[in-house]
């Protein structure tokens, strides 16, 4: 699990919760999906949350599924006081 720092077209950086940055290539049968929603490479955006499955055995390191996280919405209240 992690945050990706980077998205290319044959490859994905991701830094991990303890800081560690892991790269992992995006091969023809990696499946990207929110939840049970097929996704596409331009979904992969930075700062996007991700958990990645790889592929058993392979080198480089190639993901099988890429599953992003639950899109989140920013909600910024203001607080008023009064004197």
């Amino acid at each position: 699990m992690g945050t990706v720092t980077m998205a290319a077209a044959d490859h994905v950086m991701v830094q991990t919760k303890d800081g560690k940055v892991v790269t992992a290539a995006i091969g023809p049968e990696t499946k990207i999906m929110r939840g049970k929603t097929t996704m596409t490479l331009a979904d992969l955006k930075q700062g996007s949350r991700v958990v990645i499955t790889l592929l058993p055995a392979k080198e480089p390191s190639t993901a099988k599924e890429i599953q992003l996280g639950v899109a989140t919405t920013t909600s910024t209240k203001s607080k008023s006081t009064t004197p």
